[in-house]
């Protein structure tokens, strides 16, 4: 993966960032929606798991075809536990709003982990195909 692949994918993710922003922004405004009070940690520890495993898999995709796999599998056990253990510790130690909380949290996860996956399948298409065409020569 080249660097105007990360760059692209950091310009990305703060542009999802963003539109999330603006719009707890407009909605903390205007009073559409019950936001919960933790939502800008929610968002920030989003986009750092996403920076994070970007980073992390990033690594794998350069390399064998089954190191990514194993990698994407691992990291993606990684995020889900301590995603888990995040929302377990909240609901015993918080204990405010659980069911918002629970909402708003699992909006951001899932809209991160969907980016993240689009955007690296798109780069292993990109690397497949070139790496079919050398193995041709």
């Amino acid at each position: 993966m080249s660097k105007a692949d990360k760059k692209e994918f950091f310009v990305r993710l703060g542009a999802i960032t963003g539109i999330f922003a603006v719009s707890i922004l407009a909605c903390q405004w205007q009073n559409w929606l019950p936001i919960h009070p933790y939502v800008w940690w929610i968002l920030l520890y989003n986009v750092l798991l996403t920076a994070g495993s970007f980073l992390m898999l990033r690594k794998g995709i350069s390399g064998d075809e089954f190191d990514f796999y194993n990698n994407f599998m691992g990291n993606s056990t990684i995020r889900l536990l301590l995603s888990a253990t995040l929302i377990l510790i909240y609901f015993y130690q918080v204990n405010v709003e659980n069911m918002n909380f629970t909402i708003t949290f699992f909006i951001f996860y899932f809209t991160y982990t969907i980016f993240e996956i689009k955007h690296l399948l798109s780069n292993l298409r990109a690397n497949s195909g070139r790496v079919h065409k050398q193995d041709e020569k």
